[in-house]
């Protein structure tokens, strides 16, 4: 039996000031949680930062291969504008050059502190010419190396410690004599 609507108790809607049960409750991470998810974050993390020493030396690397390509260029140059007859004045000398390839010269005067780059031009190997027996090639080479610590003097070599061989550009250039 369906009792009748005028002796039903009214409805009332739960009143701000009624205890827990009766309030909505509202949901959010648990430090647990949170805790849990900045390891994983971290363990994500950790591998990738790894990598980041490993990338600044390949830039690195880059830029001074760029540099040392540069001043081989500026050397070719050189050797092209030369007398052909006479080389002398630019063989077996070293050249100094700034950290951006640029060379050094006036105040900066060859072999002042602030050369990060040397090189040189020397007689190559006449049996290195494309053709031995023609006496009208020149057989140059021109080495490039970064030496901020100067250790470089005197007359300039082909042979090199190994720390300064590993950071050394090598290039053969051909040029012809004049008829």
């Amino acid at each position: 039996m369906i009792p009748h609507p005028s002796t039903r108790s009214p409805r009332r809607a739960p009143s701000p000031a009624l205890p827990g049960a009766l309030q909505k409750k509202q949901s959010a991470f648990t430090l647990i949680e949170t805790a849990l998810a900045l390891g994983i974050a971290a363990f994500a993390l950790v591998p990738l930062m790894g990598l980041v020493p490993l990338g600044l030396q390949t830039s690195r690397n880059a830029a001074d291969l760029t540099v040392t390509s540069q001043i081989a260029q500026r050397m070719a140059g050189m050797i092209q504008q030369a007398d052909a007859d006479n080389y002398s004045s630019l063989t077996n000398v070293y050249f100094y050059f700034d950290g951006d390839g640029q060379p050094l010269t006036g105040a900066n005067a060859p072999g002042a502190a602030s050369s990060v780059y040397t090189a040189s031009i020397q007689p190559g190997p006449a049996a290195a010419s494309p053709s031995s027996a023609d006496p009208f090639i020149i057989p140059l080479i021109v080495q490039v190396v970064n030496d901020p610590g100067h250790r470089l003097s005197g007359t300039p070599s082909l042979t090199l410690s190994a720390d300064l061989q590993a950071r050394a550009t090598t290039t053969s250039i051909y040029r012809a004599k004049a008829y």
